[in-house]
């Protein structure tokens, strides 16, 4: 299972703690520097900010979730260095995942929602090299129905799991996601917690 670090931009930026983060991650011998990247400028207000993404990838694999909404968004990321992408349908609902693939061989993976009440998803595209799944409000392995939901998505598809609760995450390594997103503030944490499980 993959532990990637996730940092946030927002108002253009890091917070200092997260640049002080950054800083000292980038320093470490890792045999795989990925960096997972949200981009709330670029979801919310479609101002990404590409210029940071270029700083990164020069230390980092980095996989940056900005909400495109265009072809043109997707390529403008991924010339920044950027080698793997995550795409919204609340950004861009009609998604030209086959257009993507004509310019790129970088990976593509698709944000999912899916409805609280029912627990099912929301629209799903099959030829995307993964899936991620954002649960900020409950932790990903509280709920039953949302657990078992979960259980069966990850079980048929590559999928990376958000957990804001660094308790709950040796639960949900249980459930053999390709990968969990972690706040860099818990990475190295968790990273050392889960070194010392998997020595025992």
């Amino acid at each position: 299972m993959e532990i990637i670090p996730l940092i946030i931009l927002e108002k253009h930026g890091l917070s200092k703690k997260d640049l002080v983060l950054i800083e000292n991650l980038k320093h470490q011998n890792n045999e795989e520097k990925k960096l997972y990247i949200i981009d709330q400028d670029g979801i919310k207000k479609n101002k990404p900010n590409l210029a940071l993404y270029q700083k990164f990838s020069k230390y980092f694999d980095t996989w940056v979730d900005n909400g495109p909404r265009y072809l043109g968004d997707v390529v403008d990321t991924f010339m920044t260095g950027a080698t793997s992408i995550t795409l919204r349908t609340e950004t861009w609902p009609l998604i030209d995942i086959e257009s993507i693939r004509e310019i790129s061989e970088n990976r593509i993976f698709q944000l999912i929602k899916h409805d609280e009440a029912s627990y099912t998803p929301g629209t799903i595209f099959p030829n995307v090299d993964g899936y991620v799944i954002f649960k900020e409000k409950k932790s990903a392995v509280n709920d039953f129905k949302t657990d078992y939901y979960y259980k069966q998505f990850i079980t048929k598809n590559k999928t990376y799991i958000y957990e804001k609760n660094i308790n709950k995450l040796r639960d949900l390594a249980d459930k053999k996601p390709a990968g969990v997103l972690i706040d860099l503030e818990n990475y190295q944490e968790f990273k050392k917690t889960w070194f010392l499980k998997q020595k025992q």
